[in-house]
């Protein structure tokens, strides 16, 4: 076995400044992209962009315009996606974001993002606690904050349309922070009892928010670890639902999310869990899960991370959709790419090859990352 080296945890670690063209050639070649995994990921957003809607939303359901039904794998019939068109929106936004893709910078993709961020903008509902993107759905909320804190976290707070921004995300944040039930969790509706999955989005949109120095409530992240903590068994790291039973999918999720809240790389059961995700390996049907797993594997920068990313990274290049209207796509029969369909696992997939310049890990090898 492979003696893990000294790690340290980097304060403002976790950043987006490596989102650039440079930057995706730098950090690329040093955490292991190729050429052939950025064609994909290039492809990938080519095929969002083109199933961007007339007025700046994307949707789960490829039955409507403008792909009308072109494409196999729309969202499953008979059912509501928990993850709403602000949701579908968010991810795509998050998609063209990890990329270096914002509203400001000029390339192919400025308009895309910036009719995203409008619609964002123009949907939100007002509430007395902040602004709302639930539709219906918590997921949606959440996925759509984290869109808007990352697009701010890129832009510049001197420009008009950021101020706007900063505005939109701050009052987001209230909106999350008075949905959070008592126990720490977030669930479809605000103020109930959650789970880990809806819980992931807000912690993390959270996160982001926190970066632009937006304020949150006070307990708000150490509420939301108990719960996270609170769904183990003591000290096993094997994360559940809603509680014991830990589940694999739910262990990936609250893996990252032990890491973005500050759980010390030096306790040995936790980087014993770290181990045992990356030696199971990828799911690669289930991209939730992977998306998760790399998230974790990335940002503690384990020592089976080229392992892992090798087999993920050809997995996710050999199965893109290649012809027709598909062509820079990805769908895997799953229990949750089934309910969200292709444009849910397209922008999961491309984010998950954007791992390498999306985020600066938040754990490196002292040597690599001196204090």
């Amino acid at each position: 076995s492979v003696e893990p080296q000294p790690l340290v945890c980097l304060p403002g670690s976790g950043g987006l400044s490596r989102r650039t063209p440079e930057g995706r050639l730098e950090y690329g070649a040093k955490y292991g992209a190729t050429k052939e995994s950025e064609k994909a990921v290039d492809a990938a957003l080519a095929w969002l962009a083109a199933h961007q809607r007339g007025n700046g939303s994307w949707s789960f359901d490829l039955e409507l315009a403008p792909c009308n039904g072109a494409c196999r794998h729309s969202k499953k019939k008979g059912t509501e996606s928990p993850t709403p068109v602000t949701g579908a929106t968010g991810l795509a936004l998050l998609a063209f974001l990890g990329a270096g893709h914002t509203q400001h910078h000029e390339g192919p993709y400025q308009e895309t993002v910036r009719r995203g961020i409008y619609f964002l903008r123009d949907i939100a509902g007002e509430a007395g606690a902040g602004l709302d993107w639930q539709q219906g759905s918590m997921y949606g909320h959440g996925i759509a904050l984290m869109a808007l804190s990352e697009a701010l976290a890129m832009g510049s707070r001197e420009r008009i349309d950021d101020t706007d921004l900063h505005r939109l995300v701050s009052r987001g944040v209230s909106f999350s922070c008075n949905a959070q039930h008592e126990n720490g969790s977030w669930g479809y509706v605000p103020g109930s009892p959650g789970d880990m999955t809806v819980s992931a989005w807000q912690v993390l949109s959270l996160i982001a928010a926190k970066k632009n120095r937006v304020d949150i409530h006070t307990n708000t992240l150490s509420d939301a670890k108990a719960f996270a903590l609170s769904t183990c068994e003591e000290g096993d790291f094997w994360f559940g639902y809603k509680g014991p039973p830990g589940e694999e999918t739910t262990t990936a999720i609250g893996l990252a999310l032990m890491l973005y809240l500050g759980q010390s790389m030096e306790y040995t059961p936790f980087y014993n869990a770290l181990t045992e995700l990356a030696d199971r390996g990828p799911k690669l049907t289930n991209v939730y899960h992977d998306y998760y797993a790399t998230l974790a594997l990335h940002h503690s920068r384990h020592h089976g991370w080229d392992e892992w990313n090798s087999k993920l990274r050809e997995h996710l290049i050999r199965t893109q959709a290649t012809k027709g209207h598909e062509a820079g796509s990805w769908h895997f029969s799953d229990r949750w790419g089934d309910v969200g369909g292709r444009l849910y696992t397209t922008a999961m997939c491309a984010m998950t090859l954007e791992i390498y310049y999306r985020y600066m890990p938040l754990y490196g090898d002292v040597e690599e990352f001196p204090l």
